[in-house]
């Protein structure tokens, strides 16, 4: 796994990060402070979010004081929230292309992942699909 892309927008980190298994997922750093829109009922609660599959990542990395760490691609500190989303669900295609250009190609059979249908979600849909989110936290922000 590596990050394909990392990149500032609207004072938000994002990235996209390319997985061994061919599929794509996009992350974007939040301060914990930032008002996200929630859902659900007195037993699940849950980012109210529009993103490709809806959000698959709410985490707090907790770090020493001071300290720093790349999570996804990029540097989190304290007070830091990372939202995320990944495109490998079941209408989803790994992208073969890129595997193979990047001589990551696994010895087991794709055969199965590629009989139904679906659709490679390409770095710049990933791109599109975090600056959506960072639009839409932004809204919610007032701003």
């Amino acid at each position: 796994m590596f990050a394909e892309k990392v990149w500032w927008y609207r004072n938000f980190q994002c990235s996209v990060i390319f997985g061994e298994m061919g599929h794509r997922c996009g992350y974007v750093a939040v301060p914990e402070e930032t008002k996200i829109p929630m859902a659900g009922d007195e037993d699940w609660t849950y980012c109210d979010l529009d993103c490709h599959g809806g959000i698959t990542l709410d985490e707090t990395p907790k770090r020493t004081m001071g300290a720093r760490k790349q999570y996804a691609g990029i540097m989190v500190g304290d007070g830091m929230r990372i939202l995320g989303f990944d495109c490998g669900h079941a209408w989803d295609h790994p992208d073969m292309g890129a595997l193979d250009r990047r001589g990551m190609r696994q010895p087991y059979s794709y055969e199965l992942m590629l009989a139904a249908e679906g659709t490679v979600r390409t770095q710049q849909y990933c791109e599109t699909e975090c600056r959506n989110l960072v639009d839409q936290i932004m809204e919610e922000n007032n701003g």
